[in-house]
């Protein structure tokens, strides 16, 4: 996903790990540093699903997610936030992306938390299985995927 080695953030602001707690909730994902700009590729082959923002307007930060099937037929949605995707990947479903082709560049989401929070630059990085017969997600450890946390589908 990364250029570089793959590091775990883990900073003042909180833990980058897979179901780290996040309040009254589960980390759902992973953070990995980056360096503001760095190229970002794809983790899987699969479609373009989605572009969107992760807070509410007015926000600069951005995630793109990549949609592939599983070996049961089930949608496996790869999110990665705080990524300026290239202007070529902004067309939905219209074409197939290789396994770590570049998709956009890092952004530098410690703008956001500045002063005392400390968090450090990173690419977040999670994993949906969409069961749609059950109506949950299963958010599955980007690192160990026999982790996994279900919750309900809104």
């Amino acid at each position: 996903m990364l250029q570089s080695m793959m590091q775990l953030r883990s900073d003042t602001a909180g833990d980058g790990r897979f179901g780290s707690p996040r309040g009254n909730r589960k980390h759902l994902g992973v953070d990995f540093l980056c360096v503001p700009g760095q190229n970002i590729l794809s983790p899987v082959t699969g479609k373009v699903s989605k572009i969107g923002f992760p807070y509410p307007p007015p926000s600069i930060y951005r995630y793109i997610q990549i949609s592939c099937t599983d070996e049961y037929g089930n949608e496996v949605q790869h999110r990665l936030f705080y990524v300026e995707p290239l202007s070529s990947i902004a067309r939905i479903d219209t074409e197939v992306i290789g396994h770590k082709t570049i998709i956009g560049y890092a952004q530098n989401v410690s703008i956001r938390y500045p002063g005392a929070k400390g968090m450090q630059p990173h690419v977040h990085y999670e994993i949906r299985r969409v069961l749609l017969a059950s109506k949950e997600y299963e958010y599955c450890d980007a690192l160990f995927s026999d982790q996994i946390i279900r919750t309900n589908i809104k």
